[in-house]
């Protein structure tokens, strides 16, 4: 049963994609570049759903994460997460999956993530949209194992 579950959607990535695929679609109806019109679409349809979206999921055992349709994924037992706070990030670090000074950033859209400190030492950051309801369900989380 989950305790939370929330999908954020990449509108920048959204916006982007589209207005290359206008531009895109403009030059092959004025100059023909059809061969690399196709191969530049395909790429940009492979980065919408492999990064158009990040859905969070924590239940009472487990943290888990996707980005779009859930190639790139990852996923943690609740027993192994020592803290979770509220944190964000410069707006340099971009977007995507990315390696940091804090530890590995997953995120498609905004500054505001959420810090999961683990009992391994490593450290995880998850980007959202609703950091607040996030750590708070993660924090319910590790307070029922704690309990049990």
């Amino acid at each position: 049963m989950d305790i939370y579950r929330h999908t954020q959607i990449g509108y920048v990535i959204l916006a982007v994609l589209g207005i290359v695929t206008a531009i895109l679609l403009i030059l092959t109806l004025t100059i023909g570049l059809t061969g690399l019109a196709v191969g530049v679409c395909a790429a940009l349809l492979l980065v919408f759903f492999l990064f158009g979206t990040l859905t969070v999921e924590v239940s009472a055992e487990e943290f888990s994460f996707r980005f779009g349709v859930g190639l790139i994924r990852k996923s943690f037992a609740v027993s192994d997460i020592k803290s979770c706070v509220v944190s964000s990030f410069p707006w340099y670090y971009g977007w995507g999956l990315r390696y940091t000074p804090r530890g590995w950033l997953y995120c498609v859209s905004g500054l505001a993530a959420v810090t999961l400190d683990l009992k391994n030492g490593k450290a995880i950051q998850v980007g959202t949209d609703d950091a607040e309801g996030l750590a708070g369900a993660v924090t319910r989380a590790i307070r029922t194992i704690t309990h049990r």
